[in-house]
């Protein structure tokens, strides 16, 4: 059996830099594949959630757009084969910072990604 796990990851010793993770672990917990990504700089970015389709694994993750102090955040979906290799990537944009709680796939292999976003303190 196959596991798959993602998450995130820090990056330097003030605690302060952080990328996504996704990786699939065998029945005896040996890796099989790992993807890492994230913005450059200080930012806050995390693999939030996943789901699978048994032919493809979709990741939801927050990214932080830039290197502020502000945690600027955008929603990205990782689509990936059961190799590990990105088959696509799609970006969800709003006009306020976007956090994504969950993830979906419909009976049309769509992913739907549940967030929410906090118009009146963009920084939050």
């Amino acid at each position: 059996m196959l596991e798959d796990v993602c998450g995130m990851f820090v990056l330097d010793v003030h605690l302060d830099d952080h990328n996504c993770f996704t990786l699939m672990i065998n029945s005896s917990g040996a890796v099989q594949w790992q993807h890492t990504n994230g913005a450059t700089g200080i930012d806050l970015d995390e693999s939030i959630a996943l789901t699978t389709d048994n032919t493809n694994i979709y990741v939801a993750e927050n990214i932080d757009s830039d290197t502020s102090l502000n945690e600027n955040m955008t929603i990205q979906v990782q689509k990936f084969d059961n190799a590990g290799n990105i088959v696509n990537t799609f970006a969800y944009t709003s006009s306020h910072p976007s956090v994504a709680d969950d993830i979906l796939i419909d009976n049309f292999g769509t992913p739907l990604v549940l967030s929410h976003a906090n118009g009146l303190f963009p920084s939050d």
